[in-house]
């Protein structure tokens, strides 16, 4: 689990953007909006004052004319802007930036976010119990997944996204709980944002905010994050986007332009599968009763 953000912009992002992203980033990983243990719960597990800080490691990748790509093992509020601003490249375009509740895998850098790979970098929310293997993570795991994905297809081939994640993500799992993502598709020039989380283990309101991201807008500048930025980052956004469940955004990083993909059969098999899962649990407990 994680909070993270992408910032995008043409001809290329400045250094108050940039410094803002982490301002940003450092607020929703100390828990601001305050979200609980138990809100996420969804009953008296935790404790009421607890937040959910998201200490457990952060990372940046940001792209110009290179490529700078750190992976910390501090949380990114216990360090400086200069020291995660520190080298920059020149001209920069994407800004990548992510802030780690560690769920499953070591705290260590081979579960840190962001994964560079060879033809994606990206970022994981929440949590796909099952699919861990050799230590890597279920993020780590997944961005394997879409990486070898990337290389076969393009970002345009809807179909083929979605039988992937059906394939080799879902059918693998023991538990399907959320599946969000931000990916920046290095041969493209194209962001690719999934919204994906099973809709029944959704329990209270905050839970629901805390499993979908905003994008906002301005001309050819696009920010994308876990929460709402509340015009830090993009003073002027003429759009704003609240994402849906089981849907995909393509970003054009040149023009900004948005394109919004409904991802169907995978919806009818996560929810339906939930709801099998109940009337089991059901059918098992009037066994039981009897």
């Amino acid at each position: 689990m994680c909070r993270m953000s992408i910032l995008i912009g043409a001809p290329y992002l400045n250094n108050q953007q940039l410094d803002a992203q982490v301002n940003h980033l450092k607020d929703m990983a100390q828990g601001r909006p305050d979200f609980t243990h138990a809100n996420l719960g969804g009953g008296p597990k935790w404790d009421q004052s607890q937040k959910l800080i998201h200490g457990d490691g952060s990372g940046i990748y940001i792209k110009g004319d290179t490529e700078i790509h750190e992976r910390f093992s501090n949380a990114i509020y216990n360090i400086s802007k200069e020291n995660i601003l520190e080298q920059l490249p020149n001209q920069p375009t994407v800004s990548l930036m992510h802030a780690r509740f560690a769920t499953s895998g070591n705290k260590d850098e081979i579960s840190t976010h962001p994964f560079n790979l060879d033809h994606i970098v990206g970022v994981h929310n929440g949590f796909v119990k099952g699919i861990e293997k050799n230590n890597k993570s279920d993020s780590a795991v997944i961005m394997d997944v879409l990486n070898n994905h990337f290389t076969r297809y393009s970002s345009d081939n809807m179909d083929a996204l979605e039988q992937t994640i059906i394939r080799d993500i879902v059918a693998q799992s023991e538990n399907y709980s959320t599946m969000n993502l931000i990916l920046h598709i290095k041969g493209e020039n194209k962001t690719v944002i999934i919204c994906s989380y099973n809709k029944s283990k959704v329990e209270s309101k905050e839970r629901l905010e805390y499993n979908t991201m905003v994008i906002k807008k301005d001309g050819n500048v696009v920010y994308v994050a876990s929460e709402d930025d509340e015009g830090s980052v993009l003073e002027d956004a003429k759009e704003t986007i609240e994402t849906k469940n089981h849907t995909v955004y393509v970003i054009d990083e040149e023009t900004g332009e948005i394109t919004e993909h409904k991802l169907d059969e995978l919806e009818e098999i996560v929810e339906g599968e939930s709801e099998e899962d109940s009337q089991e649990s059901t059918d098992e407990a009037v066994a039981e009763a009897a």
